[in-house]
């Protein structure tokens, strides 16, 4: 049995999520240093990782919409990363109730150590391709992963399930229903004066 591409890229995304749920990454960036590896967990990382590209730093609600958590889990998030030193307050000039969050100097070298160990284990995954293929890859894949459906564009609508319980971008055609007729007149003129 041949599988398409979508289906074999399917399975291929499959397998990198479940490799980052098992962090292995995080471990090897750890480096049997249980503060880092606790601080290196998923949730962690992504918190701190939104943080290294917002040097001014955030609000919590703007970091939690960044990393798919609830307000509350990113104040808790928040409250063990402050503890651990990984970030701090930073107090906003002009508005005393506003104190944006950003990286420590030991918040940014857990974020870098992390990208460092990523980007060793992507170039041992490329280990095998020849320079011209790297490259490809590497346009399509940022092609792919910009044109990847998100719940905050228009077409991550398309996603979700039909009321028939089959996925809008279904391949298959749907049975029209034939109009209702009432026996006065035309039925779209009856729709559009509705």
């Amino acid at each position: 049995m041949t599988l398409e591409p979508d289906e074999i890229i399917a399975q291929a995304l499959v397998r990198i999520r479940r490799d980052q749920q098992a962090r292995h990454l995080q471990r090897r960036a750890a480096n049997g240093d249980t503060t880092v590896a606790s601080a290196a967990d998923a949730a962690r990382f992504r918190y701190l990782d939104a943080l290294d590209e917002a040097p001014d730093g955030l609000p919590i609600s703007r970091i939690a919409d960044a990393i798919g958590v609830d307000r509350p889990r990113a104040s808790r998030l928040t409250t063990e990363l402050l503890t651990d030193g990984r970030i701090e307050r930073a107090p906003h000039a002009g508005d005393s109730r506003y104190a944006p969050v950003r990286l420590t100097p030991y918040g940014r070298d857990l974020v870098a150590g992390v990208r460092e160990v990523r980007r060793h284990a992507v170039g041992q995954a490329l280990a095998g391709f020849t320079a011209d293929e790297a490259r490809i890859l590497a346009i399509l894949l940022e092609r792919f992963v910009d044109a990847w459906p998100r719940s905050d564009r228009p077409e991550a609508e398309d996603l979700r399930p039909s009321r028939r319980g089959t996925a809008a971008g279904n391949t298959r055609p749907r049975k029209e229903r034939e109009p209702r007729r009432d026996g006065e007149g035309d039925t779209e003129t009856k729709r559009a004066t509705r």
